[in-house]
This record gives C-alpha cells, structure tokens and sequence, in this order.
C-alpha cells in the first residue's frame, strides 16, 4: 500500500527573469527566449502516510494542454517506472486543467475515470482540488452582488460587529468585503463556508421571521461544509474527537456516498435553472459535480482492490503542494513574487534538509555523516559537466569568427576584463610572482603609447593596483568574445546554448580555437610554483565567461516588455474631490 501514490499538479507564478547562476542560465521556458512566467509543479503523495515529494519543475511562459499533456504522461511514466502505482491525478479546476482531463478521456470528454496511460486494463481516477472549488464558489458569490447569500451574510455581519458576545464569531470584515487578492485566500472563504457562521444565520432567519424553518441561504453553506469536511479528512479519529459523521474515514460503499449522489442532482437542479442570477459559472458546476462524483469511485478502488480497509481523503488533495509553494516563498526572503532561480534553489535546500537530519553527540546506528556525504557526492557527479554536450553543432556554427570586426572601444573594454580575469586568478591562487610576470606587462611600458593603445581604459581608471593583461591573454579573451559573439548572432543556435551549460559550452570552444593558434604559448609550465599554464588559462576563460554571459542576461532582462502601470482612480477621484 505504501507505493500508491497521487500525483498532484498546480502553478505558481514567478517573476518573468533571466538569471545567470553556476555556469548557466536559469529562467527560460519551453521557448528558450522567452522568460518563464509560471512554473508547473508535480508532486507525489503516498495515499497511506504523510509523505510527498516533487518530481518535476516545469517553466513556462505561455502553455496549452496539448503541450502539457505528453509532459504528465512522461511523468506519470517515469513515477511508475520507480515501483511507484499512480492512481489518481489531482489538480486545480482551470480551464486549461479541463482540457488536460478531456485529452486522457478516449472519447475526449471530461470523465473521471480514463484508462491508465502505462496500463489500459487499470484505472487512472481524475478529482479537482475541492479548495479551489471553494475558492471559485467564494469568488463568484461576491460578483453577483444581489447573491441571497451574501447579503444575508453581510447583514448578519453588520448586526453582529459592535457587539461583545457575537453570534457569528468567524465573520469579520475582510471575509464579506474582501479585495480582488483577498478573493483567493482560502482561510477567509472558509469563515463564511463554515458551521458557526451556518448557525448564526438560521438563528437570526428564525427570530426575525417567528419561524422554525432554516433559510436556503443555511442550507447552502451547510451543503458546502459536510462536502468539504468529506474532502477533508486528515486523521483516522477526526470524526471520533470531534463527535461528526462527516469526518469520520471514508470505507467501501460509505453510506455517505448517497449524500454526494444527492448534492450532485441538487447541483444538476440548480444548474438547469431558468433564472442566472446568483448561480455559479458553468466551470465551477462542472468541477464540483465530478469531484463528488469521483471521490466515491475513488475510495471504493482503494478499499476493494488496493487492500485500504480506510482512505483518509485529505491525502487525495493538493494541499501538501500548496504548503511547498508557501516554502518557496518563505524560505526565499518572505517574498510573494519569486523569481524561477529562487524556486529551484528552494526546493533544492528542502531535498538536502530531508537527507540530512540533526542528531545528538551519541552515536546512532542510521545517522548521516556529511562528511561521508558530501564525499560521496564528490565523488558521484563531482565532475564538471563539460563533457555532457555535443560540440559539433557550436563548432560548424564558429566556423566564421575570425571575421568578426572588433572596434577600438571593445578592445579597450575587453582589455580591462582581461586584466580584471588576471585579479581574480591572482586573488585565489598561491600569489606566485612568476605566474603574475607571465599574465601581466609592464605598466610604464605602455604610459608613452598613443590613445588608440588597448590599455587606455585602464590607464585612465588605474590608480595603482590594476592588473594590465599581457598581450597572449588579451589575445585569449579577444578569442572568446568572438565565439560568443558568434554564437549570439545566430537565434537557432544561442536558443541551445541558453538551454544547456552555456558556460562549460563558451570555454571549450574557446580552448578548441586556442589550442590550435596559440597552444605554444600556454603550453608551459611555472618555473617557480609548477603550475601549468594552460590550467590557469581555464580560469581566466571562466571570469571573463561570467561577466560576458552575465551581461547578456542584463540585456534580455532590459528588452523584456514592462507591465503598463494602472492608474489609481480611487486616489485621483479622492485627490480631485479635495
């Protein structure tokens, strides 16, 4: 039972950037030029215990459920072909979710049982998120404001505000009168979709018109809270602590099944109705009836051919992604708007923290030495990956660079690089005096040469204490600066080299162009230290990489389109009206 697992799958938007991190670049989507607006996230849930984990990351910048769905088969594949059993997809009722859904159905419509794409012969179970469906159902009541439930609602509130000992203490202002993003917090949809709030309103229907009769609005609210509490059950004795039949585990044929099938035609009744005023939209209607028709079929699979003798339906729902995006955002700086590099520095400090755990000083059998691991990281993928990638494209692609014209000003700029490259070498390195002679040239050399002189910037700018690149390593970076340069001229090949290890990929090409010009030259070794020339070489190419590549980044993310601003009119009309 253990390897029965649901995949969950929702969106978090991310700020649209590029960045440039260890050697590559981070933020494109599935179109390499474009910077990913929404990462699609896919989760694995054990159906049994608390467990979750992310297996996939998907950036994207505009997306269809054509193109998704071949991803969640490729995942759903891959999750089975761990020994895992996928039973149930879960995610958010978007429209482009929907459609996701139609495309498993052979028939092409919504169903929610479909064949399973590794197994015809098994079931793969399709629910909504029943949070989001609450959202929507919070969302759309607030936009029909002569809605019977809100007002009612909202009068009860307004009755009950100034008083000490209020009859519905869940409802507050925010919850009757929230703003545009306030609609989507889930806490404040459940203070009016709760029993408190439920109670408190029959009691005032009844004292205001002498009657023993509840109000539609009370059956409403009371119909979506036992239908989230049967979505919500989260502990096997729930339903014992808190004395309700609708929180206690769902079993095969439940006798809580026929009220789903009862609110399902209810919801039927309601959608057919003539009068659209205060009805819910279509997609809501929609996600609503399959959910509670699902979630039978769901715990009847379970229980009769899983070996479940209970199934605890909250483990079936996506808040244990929702929790994970909340992480990303906290562990991030408390920041709403992460950017795509964040996210994935996030998730993968939350994979270290669940290797890696806190033991006491006394030896414990099953503890983790870091020392131990991080020696056995090293010595697994501690290589860098320069040899991961084919070099044969970029090279027929460099073919012509020699070509390209370098004017005075780059030269200057490429010069100052080159010496900046020296630093930070020298900085890091054993501070051999020979090795510095090798790099560098002499300064008063260059004072009695003309403006035009490729050390003019550095002339003006130095103080004292800049390096001035010798003339083999101003050639080696001239060389690099053409390769890219190259490449960036070409879209179909920069679209590969942003994708894979643009650093690993720009230094050797370059070193390919170097060790057949000028190998002699760097082919030496330190009389001093024992250093080889060619190795440090590599690092001065690996400074300069990042400056380059890092400034093409700056580039893209400053031709990116700006967000047109919205004007306030609530303060303009406040500020005219003064």
């Amino acid at each position: 039972m253990g390897t029965n697992v649901v995949i969950q799958m929702d969106e978090i938007h991310v700020k649209s950037t590029f960045t440039y991190k260890g050697g590559k670049i981070i933020g494109s989507s599935l179109n390499p030029t474009d910077p990913a607006k929404t990462v699609f996230a896919f989760m694995i849930s054990s159906l049994s215990k608390r467990w979750s984990s992310i297996v996939r990351l998907l950036p994207c910048s505009s997306s269809s459920a054509e193109v998704l769905f071949p991803i969640i088969k490729d995942v759903i594949r891959d999750v089975e072909a761990c020994g895992l059993s996928v039973h149930v997809l879960c995610t958010d009722n978007y429209p482009m979710n929907v459609n996701i859904f139609k495309l498993f159905s052979p028939s092409r419509l919504l169903e929610h049982i479909v064949p399973h794409p590794m197994d015809s012969n098994r079931p793969l179970f399709l629910l909504f998120d029943f949070v989001h469906i609450i959202k929507s159902i919070h969302f759309e009541n607030i936009q029909v404001a002569s809605t019977a439930v809100f007002e009612e609602i909202r009068k009860l509130y307004k009755s009950d505000q100034h008083s000490v000992a209020k009859l519905a203490p869940r409802l507050n202002s925010k919850a009757c009168w929230p703003s545009t993003l306030e609609r989507q917090n889930v806490s404040l949809a459940l203070r009016i979709f709760d029993e408190s709030t439920a109670a408190a309103l029959n009691v005032s229907y009844q004292s205001r018109y002498h009657t023993s009769t509840n109000s539609q609005t009370t059956d409403f609210i009371t119909i979506i809270c036992n239908v989230r509490k049967l979505f919500n059950i989260n502990t096997p004795n729930k339903g014992i602590l808190h004395k309700d039949e609708f929180s206690v585990p769902l079993t095969y044929n439940d006798t809580r099944f026929m009220f789903l099938q009862c609110v399902v035609d209810w919801a039927e009744c309601w959608r057919v109705m003539p009068d659209k005023r205060g009805k819910l939209s279509p997609q809501t209607f929609t996600s609503f009836r399959h959910s509670c028709i699902a979630l039978p079929c769901i715990v009847n699979h379970l229980t009769g051919n899983c070996g479940y003798s209970y199934v605890l339906s909250s483990f079936l729902q996506n808040d244990p992604l929702e929790h994970h995006f909340d992480l990303y955002r906290m562990m991030s700086g408390a920041q709403c708007h992460i950017s795509y590099c964040q996210v994935l520095e996030t998730e993968r400090r939350i994979k270290l923290s669940s290797i890696l755990k806190l033991f006491s000083k006394k030896p414990v059998e099953d503890s983790i030495s870091l020392k131990n691991f991080l020696e056995s990281c090293s010595s697994s993928c501690g290589q860098d990956s320069h040899a991961s990638f084919s070099l044969e494209m970029y090279l027929s692609a460099i073919q012509g660079y020699s070509g390209i014209e370098l004017n005075k000003q780059i030269l200057q700029s490429l010069s100052f690089i080159a010496g900046y490259s020296v630093y930070a070498y020298y900085k890091h390195s054993t501070k051999c005096q020979s090795c510095l002679l090798f790099l560098t040239k002499n300064k008063e050399m260059e004072i009695e040469e003309p403006s035009g002189s490729e050390y003019r910037l550095i002339q003006i700018i130095d103080r004292g204490s800049l390096k001035w690149p010798s003339s083999d390593v101003i050639d080696a970076i001239i060389t690099l600066w053409k390769v890219f340069s190259s490449i960036e001229s070409q879209p179909s090949i920069f679209n590969n080299f942003i994708t894979g290890p643009s650093r690993s990929i720009l230094i050797q090409l370059t070193t390919s162009l170097i060790e057949d010009e000028q190998a002699e030259v760097w082919r030496v070794m330190c009389d001093e230290c024992g250093t080889l020339m060619w190795d440090v070489l590599a690092k001065l190419l690996t400074a300069t990489s990042n400056c380059l590549i890092s400034n093409k980044i700056k580039n893209m993310n400053s031709q990116l389109p700006l967000k047109p601003c919205v004007e306030n009119t609530r303060k303009l009309k406040k500020l005219k009206a003064n």
